[in-house]
């Protein structure tokens, strides 16, 4: 995981992707449905849990 990625998961809710390991912002949920239309993968609105 990039620490971009990492930055992004860390400000509490995100669009995960389930079939690899890209984390978009909630800022950037259409950058989160382009990629799930372009390569078919599962996106899931994610909170961190920490």
């Amino acid at each position: 995981m990039t620490a971009n990625a990492e930055r992004r998961r860390s400000e509490g809710v995100a669009w995960a992707c389930q079939q690899c390991d890209r984390v978009f912002s909630s800022a950037k949920g259409v950058e989160a449905v382009q990629h799930s239309n372009k390569t078919g993968h599962w996106i899931e609105r994610t909170r961190k849990s920490r």
